[in-house]
């Protein structure tokens, strides 16, 4: 143990004596080990911790899946079925993510709003620090008035005031009153289109006014002891064919799904972090090979003193063990400092992606990855110590000390190594940017993607009419009327519409419908296709193009016959000419059937990287919804003028509609790139350390070779050399050695890219033009990083270089 002690204490000199060799050593071990622990720290807060509820082992989803859909929201009947009909779990949970009208004084605004059954929190096994959660009466209409609000709105709307317990607020214009305030932290475990939920309230259904066609619900159920998923699985198959068959007029080819929760939540981040962990593993490996590179270049000026050393005596092992002994010490000091940049750096990271990765908001530093840093710091010290602590052991004896007198020029292993470390510098930088090259390339792709509308000069803004002034439908009609006509009347403002569900923002409604005389229906099995409410000037504002036919018209009214544009790809779906025939949705009632007057081109409604999902358009006073999205066009560059009119007639029409999210559609697109966009900068900084490691590296071995080769160099040129010759053997060889890494690291880059092939749109995972791309400005790179201390060396007047030899 003394002697373990008397070699640290050697080593912490040894480094201090050579502060410049320490601080660069160091500063790079700090990148290479700090870059993973950020990385680390995001997958241990997303994959690795367990989820923050109780046994959330047990804890699954229940999908509604479809032909189309394998993951569908469920049907409330269905789900109140399953509830009461399985065997398999010990409890079942049902809640849907709305955004609704909040008023708390005069001030109304739109807020997250979540329904829930009685049992979510006890399933969850959350209890409130304040109040109590939701009795099973709650359930029932009439009874429902109540709420519970989550830590941050507490917080943000009541001040903290712990008198809250019995406070009422409106929802739209329904009174609820505050029964606890949820635990600080606690998320739901399925958010929603809406959002984090800042209030919860019991899911009172009204059963005479809900049926069997609309499929929105979240289902989340805990297993009996003993019971397996695959053994839940199969019965849920089996509820949801006996549903069918006691409904046989619904019936649409549904099935049930479950997964695990965890799985639900993270399981589409597991390839990404995973491919990421991989990634940043190379930004160590550069770094490691970095230092490595200093040590053998230090080797060369430490023979003398090894071979002294091992002439007073020293074994072998112990000459390795105090070589080892120091880089350990280089690299525990060089983690110590990752951690805090490595928090840092996660932090950032975490804060960047709070809406678009789950989980990621809890990352933090803890024992595991305190433990994940001092394994990586030692696993460095192995890979960047442990071979020039061989090669100085090997030197010893007389041949040592001569070598040691011709420097590194005199020891053909040292200089070999250091070539094979330049060789691995480069290749393992190849793989880590051509990783990043995918990546980026495809959100460039990704980016260029037609949305199949106009996004340009688009306003947005939900709106969610109720109480006794919007009781009917006639009146919802006339507001959309009245609120298009105020609108249009201001020269900034092009055209005005309406639609239930506005593209990108994450919702769908997929109904079944069928085609009246369609044989393939036959049965009642109802394919799918994403209904629309619609105003009337839906495809003018939004810039869709019609196809075919006509949209909508002024003639289209509540007793007329149902006017229904459908989309190109449902066009295609339904065959023939489609013009003319007669197709009822599941909205509709039985015996109501609309005709299709129109073909409209297809829209990417769910994000650019999916396909266009068939879709129907319904008039909305035809069909009426109480909750709408406003959508406006400016004319040219007065969307800042256009803001303050819609405020303003919006509020003097109706002064209890909030409008605090009113947003351009294009900051709605360019939301739904941010998982791509954070994927892209997270592989392009690190693959811009890796360059810069690269190049430093290249640089820094190259020049303390050429500068060991000094005494050769200033001997041939006084022999008669010419100095471009010596210059073009030198850039030769480097160029040699770096396209020998470069074809090593061509070949590790190919089976990175098939991992990462899932996560690329629009090109292949061998994408010729990012190879080559990155292999020029690779060897751009290192050839910049050869020639300057080359040609430094060829400025050397050869007289004095033999002299100083």
């Amino acid at each position: 143990m003394s002697s373990i002690l008397q070699d640290i204490r050697y080593a912490v000199r040894m480094l201090l004596r050579f502060p410049g060799f320490t601080l660069l050593a160091i500063s790079t071990l700090v990148l290479g080990i700090g870059a993973n622990t950020a990385i680390f720290s995001i997958v241990n807060s997303v994959l690795l911790e367990p989820l923050p509820y109780a046994a959330p082992e047990e804890l699954v989803r229940i999908y509604s899946t479809s032909p189309d859909f394998d993951r569908g929201g469920a049907n409330p009947l269905d789900a109140l079925d399953w509830r009461a009909q399985n065997r398999s779990f010990e409890t079942l949970s049902i809640h849907h993510n709305s955004e609704m009208t909040v008023s708390i004084g005069a001030e109304p605004m739109r807020a997250a709003v979540t329904r829930v059954t009685a049992n979510f929190f006890d399933m969850l096994g959350i209890r409130p620090p304040l109040g109590r959660t939701f009795l099973l009466e709650e359930e029932t209409v009439g009874n429902h008035q109540v709420a519970l609000i989550s830590h941050a709105f507490w917080l943000a709307y009541f001040g903290g005031d712990t008198d809250i317990l019995g406070r009422t607020f409106q929802i739209g214009e329904t009174p609820y009153e505050v029964i606890g305030v949820l635990p600080r932290g606690f998320r739901t475990p399925l958010r929603g289109n809406a959002g984090e939920p800042a209030i919860y309230r019991p899911m009172a259904l009204n059963l005479e006014q809900v049926g069997r066609g609309g499929h929105f619900m979240q289902v989340i159920a805990r297993l009996r002891s003993g019971v397996t998923i695959e053994q839940a699985q199969q019965e849920m198959i089996a509820l949801t064919e006996a549903i069918e068959q006691r409904f046989p007029d619904q019936k649409t080819d549904r099935r049930a799904r479950v997964v695990s929760l965890t799985e639900n939540i993270v399981g589409d981040y597991r390839k990404s972090l995973t491919v990421l962990m991989i990634a940043v593993g190379f930004v160590l490996l550069i770094a490691c090979t970095n230092v490595g590179a200093l040590f053998m270049a230090r080797a060369a000026t430490r023979q003398r003193e090894i071979s002294v050393r091992a002439a007073m005596g020293a074994t072998r092992w112990q000459l390795i063990r105090q070589v080892f002994v120091e880089s350990l010490v280089l690299s525990l000091a060089g983690g110590a400092i990752a951690v805090l940049v490595g928090a840092w750096l996660a932090s950032v990271i975490a804060t960047a992606g709070s809406d678009l990765v789950p989980r990621i908001e809890s990352v933090g530093v803890d024992g595991r990855v305190l433990a994940f840093t001092a394994a990586a710091a030692v696993c460095g010290a192995l890979l960047f110590g442990l071979l020039p602590a061989i090669h100085l052991a090997r030197g010893r004896g007389p041949a040592a000390l001569h070598d040691s007198a011709r420097g590194m020029a005199g020891n053909r292993d040292i200089r070999r190594t250091l070539r094979w470390m330049i060789v691995a510098e480069v290749a393992f930088s190849i793989i880590l940017l051509t990783s990043a090259g995918l990546v980026i390339r495809s959100l460039w792709t990704l980016s260029s993607v037609e949305p199949g509308f106009d996004v340009e000069r688009l306003l947005f803004v939900p709106v969610a009419l109720s109480g006794e002034r919007y009781a009917e439908e006639a009146q919802v009609v006339a507001f959309w009327d009245e609120i298009e006509a105020r609108l249009v009347r201001h020269p900034e403002i092009a055209s005005v519409s309406a639609t239930n569900i506005l593209p990108f923002s994450g919702g769908h409604s997929c109904d079944g419908y069928e085609v009246e005389g369609d044989p393939e229906m036959a049965g009642s099995l109802r394919p799918c296709a994403e209904v629309r409410r619609v105003t009337e000037s839906y495809f003018e504002t939004m810039g869709i193009q019609l196809l075919r036919g006509r949209g909508f018209l002024p003639s289209d009214q509540p007793e007329t016959t149902h006017a229904i544009v459908i989309s190109q790809s449902l066009a295609r779906r339904i065959g023939g000419d489609p013009i003319g025939k007669r197709l009822r949705a599941g909205s509709m009632a039985d015996d109501q059937w609309g005709e299709i007057v129109g073909i409209s081109a297809d829209i990417r409604h769910f994000g650019l990287a999916e396909e266009p999902f068939p879709e129907l358009y319904i008039l909305n006073r035809q069909q009426t919804t109480w909750w709408m999205t406003l959508i406006v066009r400016v004319r040219g560059d007065q969307s800042a003028a256009a803001v303050p009119i819609v405020r303003r007639e919006t509020r003097e029409l109706d002064p209890t509609i909030p409008l605090n999210k009113l947003e351009p559609m294009s900051a709605l697109v360019w939301r739904s790139l941010g998982e791509n966009r954070l994927r892209a900068i997270l592989f392009g900084g690190f693959a811009l350390i890796a360059l810069v490691l690269a190049a430093c590296g290249i640089y820094g071995v190259l020049s303390h070779g050429v500068a060991n080769r000094t005494r050769e160099l200033g001997v041939r040129m006084a022999l008669g050399a010419d100095r471009r010759t010596l210059l073009g053997s030198v850039l030769r060889e480097s160029l040699r050695t770096t396209l020998l890494g470069v074809a090593i690291g061509t070949l590790g880059a190919l089976a990175i890219a098939r991992l990462m092939e899932s996560l690329l749109f629009g090109i292949s995972s061998v994408d010729p033009m990012t190879f080559i791309l990155v292999i020029l400005l690779l060897v751009v790179v290192a050839m910049a990083a050869s020639w300057l201390p080359a040609r430094r060396a060829m400025r050397v007047d050869p007289a004095t270089a033999l002299r100083s030899e």
